[in-house]
C-alpha cells in the first residue's frame, strides 16, 4: 500500500491500546497524523522494545498543527463536558453491571473502587474529546480515523457525532492481547518479588506521619517538612518516603535523609514475609485472573488494563505498609490517587490531603472522582466547586495557610528590599507572576510569550517611575521547553526585558511568592490562578491578565474588566488607578467573598493543620 494513505490515529493512555493502533498502521505502511502534542516522546517510550519500528516512527508518523487553545475557552468545556460524560457512560453502561466494582469494594472493605473506575474512565473521555474536537473544528472530521474499538471510546464519538450532525470516518481498531498483558502482568509481578528480596516477619516500625519528599525543606509552607514545628510534631514523627527516582523527588529525598529525617526508599523496600503473605499473594496473584473472566463475561473488558494497572499501583504502597505502621499519610495528590487512599484504609492509615492552590479556576477534570479520607482546605469554595463527584470522607477548613509567612515578610520589607538589586525603596511597585506553560491545555507557549510582550511594554511605558518585578515559576532564565519556532521570539524578548529600566527578575529559588508580595503595591497574574487570590487574602491589590477564555472561576464572572482582564489596555489602567488611589480591591471584595476563599481571618492555617493531625494520630488505630 502506498505510504500517500492518511489517517489520523487518537492515541489513549491505554499503552495496549496505543500500541495496536501504531502497529496497524505500520502493518499497513500508513501515513499517520496523530492528534497529542506529545505522541513522540510516548510512541517512543511505549515501543521502546520494538526497535525495529523506530524508522517508521520517524518518517510517517507526524503531529496535527492545530491546538484546542487556539479556540479560546475550549480547554475549560472539555474539561467540564468530560466529568459529564463520565458520568452518563457509568450510569448507562457499568452501573447496572457492576460486579467487578461491588467485588472489589467487598474484599478490600470500601466503597472507593467506583471513584477509581470513574477516575479512569474520566481520563480517557478527556484525551478522546480534545482529539475529537481538533479534527472536527479544524474539518478533518470526514478523514479517516483510527481509534481503538472499546465501548467508551464508541460512546464519545457517537456523543460528538449526535451533537455536530456529523459522521466521522472512522476504522475501528479492534484490541487484542488482553490476556497477554496479564501475562506480562505476572512476569512483571514475580521479576518484583525476585528483584525486591524477602525479609521473614520483621517488626513493623511506627510512625504518626508519612509522606512523599518532593521539594525539600527550603519553604515554611511548600516544603517536605510544614508539619513539623519541633512541639506538635518532631522529626521522629515523620517517615519521609521516596515512590520515583526522578531528579526532583531524587534531590528531595536526598535532603530530607541529610536534614535527619527517618527515611524509606520503596522501590528499594525488601517484601515481608508475615502472616499477611497470603493476603498479598490472593490479591496481586488470583484476583486479577478473576477479574478478567468477570469483566469478559459481563462484556466490560475494555476496562481490564486498568484493573491491572490499579494492582501494579497499589503493589509498591502495600510492601511499604508490611513494613511500617504509619496513622496518617500526606498525600500531594489533590487529582487522586485513589490506589493510594484504598491501600493505605486497608492497614488502618488515614489518607489526608491540603491543597496549597485556588481550586475554583474551573472544574478540572483530573480533580473530579478524588477519594481521600480527610480533606484539609483553605475555605468551602475550594472544595465545594469539585465536591460533587468527591468520594472525601470529611472535609475541614484550616485557611490559608501562606498568610503568616506574608505576615513575618511584611514584619521584615526593610530586610527584604536589601536583598534585592537594584530595587529603589522610593519607587512603588508591581510585581509580575507568571505561571507553568504546557501546549496541550489552556496555558501554552503563545499565552506566555503574549504575558512576556505586555510586561515589556509596561517597563518601556513606566519603567522610570516603578519597581517592576517578574516573579518565575520556573527557574530564572530557563528555557522551560519553548518550542523551536517560537525560541528566538522568546530570547528577543527575554533580552529586551532585561535591559529594561526598573525591570528586576526575581530569582524564583531564593524568594518565595509572598516575600515579593510583601514588598508590592499591586500583584498582576498570568491567567486566573494562585498568586492573585493569595494576595487579595492577604489584603493586597491584585489582578488577573486572562487571555485564554476562562469564563468559569468566580471573580471572571463577577469581576470582569475590574480584576479580571483580557484588554492589556483596560489592565494598565487598573493598575494606574490602584497606583493613585483610585481603586483598591477590598473596596469591591466583600469580607464573605473573601471567607470563603480563606475561612479565617487570622494566620493559624498551619496551627490547626498540626492540631488536626495530633488529634488523628493520638486516636488508637
Amino acid at each position: 500500500m502506498d505510504k500517500t494513505d492518511n489517517y489520523i490515529a487518537i492515541l489513549s493512555d491505554n499503552q495496549l491500546e496505543l500500541i495496536q493502533v501504531i502497529l496497524y498502521g505500520w502493518f499497513r505502511n500508513l501515513k499517520l497524523m496523530v492528534t497529542s502534542e506529545d505522541f513522540r516522546s510516548r510512541i517512543l517510550t511505549t515501543l521502546k522494545p520494538l526497535f525495529f519500528m523506530k524508522r517508521y516512527i520517524g518518517e510517517s508518523i507526524t503531529s496535527c498543527n492545530m491546538r484546542i487553545a487556539e479556540h479560546k475557552g475550549l480547554h475549560y468545556k472539555i474539561s467540564e463536558e468530560a466529568i459529564g460524560l463520565t458520568l452518563e457512560f457509568y450510569n448507562q453502561n457499568i452501573k447496572s453491571v457492576n460486579r467487578v466494582v461491588g467485588y472489589y469494594n467487598r474484599i478490600l472493605n470500601t466503597k472507593k473502587f467506583e471513584a477509581y473506575i470513574k477516575k479512569v474512565i474520566c481520563h480517557q473521555v478527556f484525551i478522546l474529546l480534545k482529539a475529537l474536537y481538533v479534527i472536527t473544528l479544524s474539518g478533518r472530521y470526514n478523514k479517516k480515523i483510527l481509534i481503538s474499538a472499546n465501548t467508551v471510546n464508541k460512546f464519545i464519538v457517537k456523543h460528538m457525532e449526535d451533537k455536530y450532525k456529523i459522521k466521522y470516518g472512522v476504522r475501528w481498531v479492534t484490541p487484542s492481547w488482553k490476556l497477554f498483558f496479564l501475562f506480562a502482568y505476572y512476569a512483571w509481578l514475580i521479576k518484583e518479588f525476585i528483584r525486591r528480596g524477602l525479609v521473614f516477619n520483621r517488626n513493623k516500625k511506627n510512625y504518626k506521619l508519612s509522606k512523599e519528599a518532593l521539594s525539600g525543606t527550603y519553604n515554611s509552607v511548600l516544603g517536605d517538612d510544614v508539619e513539623i514545628d519541633g512541639r506538635t510534631f518532631k522529626k521522629e514523627d515523620i517517615l519521609m518516603v521516596q515512590f520515583s527516582r526522578a531528579p526532583q523527588r531524587d534531590r528531595a529525598f536526598k535532603e530530607a535523609i541529610k536534614m535527619g529525617f527517618n527515611t524509606a526508599c520503596v522501590p528499594d523496600l525488601k517484601i515481608n514475609i508475615n502472616r499477611n503473605l497470603f493476603g498479598v499473594l490472593f490479591f496481586y496473584f488470583l484476583i486479577p485472573l478473576k477479574s478478567y473472566f468477570l469483566l469478559f463475561a459481563d462484556d466490560r473488558s475494555h476496562l481490564f488494563y486498568y484493573i491491572v494497572l490499579f494492582h501494579k499501583r497499589c503493589f509498591p504502597i502495600e510492601i511499604l505498609l508490611n513494613l511500617y505502621n504509619i496513622k496518617c499519610y500526606i498525600s500531594n495528590k489533590v487529582w487522586g490517587d485513589i490506589e493510594e487512599t484504598i491501600v493505605l484504609n486497608k492497614y488502618g492509615t488515614k489518607n489526608i490531603i491540603f491543597h496549597l492552590n485556588d481550586l475554583t479556576a474551573y472544574r478540572v477534570h483530573t480533580f473530579a472522582f478524588i477519594a481521600h479520607n480527610i480533606y484539609f482546605t483553605w475555605g468551602d469554595i475550594h472544595y465545594d466547586c469539585h465536591s460533587a463527584n468527591y468520594f472525601v470522607d470529611k472535609k475541614l477548613n484550616i485557611g490559608c495557610p501562606y498568610k503568616r509567612s506574608y505576615n513575618e515578610a511584611c514584619n521584615n520589607k526593610e530586610e527584604i528590599i536589601k536583598q534585592i538589586p537594584n530595587f529603589k525603596k522610593e519607587k512603588k511597585t508591581v510585581v509580575f507572576f507568571d505561571t507553568a506553560f504546557d501546549n496541550s491545555t489552556y496555558c501554552t507557549e503563545e499565552f506566555l510569550l503574549q504575558y512576556l510582550s505586555l510586561i515589556k511594554e509596561f517597563c518601556d511605558n513606566k519603567g522610570k517611575e516603578l519597581n517592576i518585578l517578574l516573579k518565575p515559576k520556573g527557574k530564572p532564565n530557563e528555557e522551560r521547553g519553548i518550542s523551536q519556532e517560537n525560541r528566538e521570539r522568546y530570547e528577543k524578548l527575554w533580552k529586551g526585558l532585561l535591559g529594561c529600566e526598573g525591570f528586576i527578575l526575581i530569582d524564583s529559588l531564593k524568594w518565595d511568592a509572598e516575600k515579593i508580595m510583601s514588598i508590592s503595591d499591586v500583584c498582576v497574574n498570568m491567567g486566573i490562578n494562585s498568586p492573585g487570590t493569595i494576595a487579595l487574602i492577604c489584603g493586597k491589590n491584585a489582578l488577573y491578565f486572562d487571555a485564554t477564555g476562562n469564563e468559569h472561576h468566580p471573580f471572571a464572572k463577577k469581576y470582569k474588566d475590574i480584576l479580571v482582564f483580557e484588554d492589556k489596555n483596560l489592565l494598565f489602567k487598573q493598575i494606574e488607578n490602584i497606583l493613585n488611589g483610585k481603586f483598591n480591591c477590598r473596596r469591591i471584595l466583600t469580607k464573605e467573598e473573601i471567607r470563603l476563599y480563606d475561612a479565617f481571618d487570622d494566620d493559624r492555617a498551619l496551627d490547626r493543620l498540626r492540631e488536626n493531625l495530633n488529634e488523628l494520630t493520638s486516636q488508637t488505630v
